[in-house]
């Protein structure tokens, strides 16, 4: 769950404004939503062939939609994804168990009303009215040994460290466990400026304690400080330096490894959220790699879409064309706009692959997705990896690969 932030609710206590968030969905949470589609399908596939029962936690869960846009179509939230999925698995014999933790009342309403209707008899989905901090860990245990999946979507800085390695902790061992935590970067940059500040209020120090418990210490109000002064880097550097610290330390922590997938409110906007993914099975990268890749791709049209829709409107009445024309040209530029990046990605993760090859005679792609891709993570995906491969291969650079096997199990030899 996503929110607009002022001064005083970025620490994630005195949020007042969700109702208007779900009024409609935003473009960060469009790209948000599809990439968590696209990678809960094949996540709850591949783990069903080993267990009959997955459960999903969505520990900010909001209302479960949005309102209708001016379509009049209501946009799907999370919980929705969620009980949309376990109703097709359901027909192939997998029990996918939505649990959803919200302290909202009102939109507590709303999911109950939700989960009734995709589950009248209600054995698959739970609602909870309440903070995650307090129910987190306890919903981890009900999953028992059974593959479980949190999705963690706070506002602001609204969960602690502690409790994120709690839930993980009171897992079985050797259970099937995976986070998506939507990490705010934003926060943490505005809540970063207050470091500097002489003279901070009460209310200021509070906040930037709260900050301390999501991360896990104060140990990132010296880190913030030193990339942006002595590095001479913006904010914004300075919180994905935090963001990949924090990464470091939660696998310290639990030995969960991790991806981020930057979130924008626009392609050349700086990145508001880190999408994060810990995981510990070494499929997991490239198959949210390739959720990513799809996700963004959708979010590109949507944007385009928008784009289109707001140049039409300031153009009015008076036109020498009907609209369909338009969008039948707004089609082919995109066309156009995404066969030209898919040729650079191509061609950047042909250079990062002939670098890293050039330092080391094996790249196994379990370990190494994210510095093959490079720039290009989230963007592209297998379909590029494999035409990068082939054609390092035929320059004789490195090995041809193998039409066989998954991706995550190749190596790229030299």
């Amino acid at each position: 769950m996503l929110t607009r932030f002022t001064p005083h609710n970025l620490d994630g206590e005195h949020v007042t404004k969700t109702d208007a968030f779900f009024q409609s969905q935003k473009p960060a949470a469009v790209l948000k939503h599809a990439l968590l589609h696209r990678y809960l399908t094949p996540y709850v596939t591949m783990l069903g062939s080993f267990s009959q029962h997955i459960w999903l936690v969505d520990a900010y869960a909001g209302p479960g939609t949005y309102d209708a846009d001016e379509t009049g179509k209501g946009t799907p939230g999370s919980p929705k994804i969620i009980c949309d999925l376990a109703t097709a698995q359901a027909e192939r014999g997998l029990h996918v168990h939505g649990t959803f933790i919200e302290r909202d009342p009102i939109h507590v309403q709303r999911l109950r009303s939700l989960v009734s209707q995709a589950d009248p008899a209600h054995e698959r989905h739970t609602v909870i009215e309440g903070d995650a901090q307090e129910h987190l860990e306890a919903v981890s245990n009900r999953a028992g040994s059974d593959p479980l999946l949190l999705f963690l979507d706070p506002f602001g800085t609204g969960l602690s460290f502690a409790t994120l390695t709690a839930a993980v902790r009171a897992r079985p061992a050797g259970a099937s466990t995976e986070i998506l935590l939507n990490f705010n970067l934003e926060a943490v940059w505005r809540i970063g400026g207050l470091l500097n500040h002489e003279g901070r209020s009460l209310a200021d120090e509070k906040t930037l304690t709260r900050v301390d418990g999501f991360l896990g210490g104060t140990w990132w109000r010296e880190h913030f400080v030193t990339v942006r002064d002595e590095h001479a880097a913006s904010a914004a550097a300075a919180a994905r330096s935090v963001a990949s610290q924090f990464r470091a330390r939660v696998y310290n922590e639990i030995g969960l490894r991790s991806l981020a997938v930057p979130i924008r409110r626009r392609p050349n906007h700086e990145p508001l959220f880190l999408l994060t993914l810990f995981y510990t099975h070494p499929a997991a990268p490239a198959t949210f790699i390739e959720a990513a890749s799809g996700a963004n791709q959708e979010w590109r049209a949507y944007n385009r879409q928008r784009d289109l829709e707001a140049e039409l409107e300031r153009i009015g009445e008076g036109r020498l064309f009907p609209s369909e024309w338009d969008q039948e040209l707004s089609d082919s530029e995109l066309e156009r706009v995404e066969t030209e990046l898919e040729s650079e990605w191509v061609a950047q993760i042909v250079e990062n692959i002939r670098r890293h090859a050039q330092e080391r005679s094996e790249l196994p792609l379990a370990d190494t997705l994210p510095l093959i891709y490079g720039e290009t993570l989230a963007l592209a995906r297998t379909k590029h990896l494999r035409q990068a491969w082939d054609q390092l291969a035929t320059e004789g650079v490195v090995q041809p690969r193998t039409t066989r096997g998954r991706l995550w199990k190749l190596v790229i030899r030299r």
